[in-house]
């Protein structure tokens, strides 16, 4: 059900960027592909840019192949710059995938694309 997923989604979301922000990326391993966390684990975060809040979140696409389900989902979301006082608007795409064959109920961020 879209509903369900999106809530998951929106909640992976916020755990997935408030670890990345706090360099603690491996608590929320079990939610990324390998390649997703080797990519989040070399790059830093920007200390001073905080998460606020999704806005809104909706899938753009949703297929599948032999092996897995794949959702893209576009994320509107807020950050605080505590550098300069100001609230930014983030908007990006996100690509979750789940093994068909898996017993894991969790989907996995394999992509994040900034849109703007």
């Amino acid at each position: 059900d879209n509903d369900e997923f999106l809530k998951g989604a929106d909640k992976a979301y916020e755990m997935i960027v408030q670890a990345y922000q706090s360099n603690n990326i491996l608590n929320v391993k079990d939610l990324l592909t390998p390649e997703a966390l080797k990519a989040m684990e070399q790059a830093k975060a920007p200390k001073e840019i905080k998460f606020s809040e999704v806005k809104s979140s909706s899938i753009i696409d949703d297929k599948a192949d032999e092996q897995r389900l794949m959702k893209s989902v576009k994320f509107e979301t807020e950050h605080y710059n505590v550098a300069n006082n100001e609230i930014l608007t983030v908007v990006e795409e996100w690509g979750f995938e789940k093994e068909k064959k898996s017993s894991d109920p969790n989907w996995k961020l394999f992509s994040i694309k900034l849109v703007s």
